[in-house]
């Protein structure tokens, strides 16, 4: 299982709006700009992003996904 594809549903800290995966029109149109670290170019860390891990990615379109596991 990969942790974020079919693993967990992201969220922004702040806002507590999700972010991974969202609508089916989400997960097939967006480019999930959100998602992305911007990295310091001196010490090549990540900045945080405020977004959290909160949940299984269960459903697709509405169908479960998990079921199986």
């Amino acid at each position: 299982m990969i942790h974020g594809v079919f693993g967990a549903r992201i969220r922004s800290i702040k806002g507590e709006n999700e972010i991974w995966p969202g609508s089916s029109s989400k997960l097939l149109f967006s480019s999930y700009e959100q998602l992305a670290l911007d990295i310091d170019p001196v010490s090549l860390q990540a900045h945080s992003n405020d977004t959290e891990a909160y949940a299984l990615f269960d459903q697709v379109g509405g169908h479960d996904i998990m079921g199986r596991f």
